[in-house]
């Protein structure tokens, strides 16, 4: 599937940009964003400044996808996820997501991943940021 074609590949493609207000288009208006172990965030506004606050913490986000099902209206991706952070180096977190499609855009969507990879600071601001979106 190219990008112009799946939600989700446009929404990883615009993770990279470092602008938040690129995802926008790929979530639906009452998107919900679940991530295990942390606070789940409901809406695409409380999803964006989540992003606002988040892409300014790394010089580069990179979401590539190894894997990606489509069944319909579901989609399911193994992704691996490069965060590089000016202070912690560079993170890798492997999860696998699952997202609904609505309307051509993305209505809900989880990450699975163990967060015991992912240093608890990180995890800490993480954890804030999804409570005050």
């Amino acid at each position: 599937m190219a990008v112009d074609d799946d939600p989700v590949q446009g929404l990883l493609s615009a993770m990279g940009a470092g602008d938040a207000r690129q995802l926008a288009p790929w979530l639906e208006e009452d998107a919900v964003w679940v991530v295990d172990g942390l606070p789940a965030v409901a809406g695409r506004r409380p999803i964006l400044r989540l992003w606002e606050r988040l892409m300014p913490r790394y010089r580069r986000i990179r979401v590539s996808p190894r894997r990606l099902i489509a069944d319909g209206d579901l989609r399911v991706a193994e992704q691996l996820h490069l965060l590089e952070h000016a202070d912690a180096g560079i993170m890798i977190v492997e999860n696998t997501a699952v997202y609904r499609v609505r309307n051509g855009r993305i209505a809900e969507w989880s990450d699975h991943a163990d967060l015991r990879t992912v240093p608890d600071g990180e995890v800490g601001v993480w954890r804030r940021l999804r409570m005050s979106a």
